[in-house]
This record gives C-alpha cells, sequence and structure tokens, in this order.
C-alpha cells in the first residue's frame, strides 16, 4: 500500500505524500478523508501551477 496523506478533493482522492511531489491519483482508493485546509489548497494550486509550468515548456519545445 502507498504510504502518504491522503484527501478527499474534487470528487477523487488524491495524495499529497512527498515522494508523489504533490497531488496525485493514488492506487488504491478508500484512505479516510480530510476537510481541506488553506494550506492544502495552496500546495494543490503550487502543484497545478508546476505541472502548467512544465506542459507549457513542453509544447515550447515541440514549437
Amino acid at each position: 500500500m502507498p504510504r502518504g496523506r491522503f484527501r478527499y478533493g474534487r470528487g477523487a482522492w488524491r495524495c499529497e505524500c512527498p515522494h508523489c511531489g504533490g497531488p496525485r491519483w493514488p492506487e488504491y482508493p478508500g484512505y479516510e478523508s480530510e476537510e481541506p485546509t488553506v494550506e492544502s489548497l495552496a500546495r494543490e494550486v503550487e502543484a497545478l501551477r508546476r505541472d502548467v509550468d512544465r506542459l507549457t515548456d513542453q509544447l515550447d519545445d515541440r514549437e
């Protein structure tokens, strides 16, 4: 079983463990949910910004 902290957000289970580097879909459902906090939402926003930056860089490299 994967280790880390999982929470229920936007209709799906997401892993916030350091190994994943941010919100990710875990392999196994059924973890205890936790209410989102300002800090957890800020971490999710930051992870999404990193994903957007990475994908933008990939698109720029293709052109």
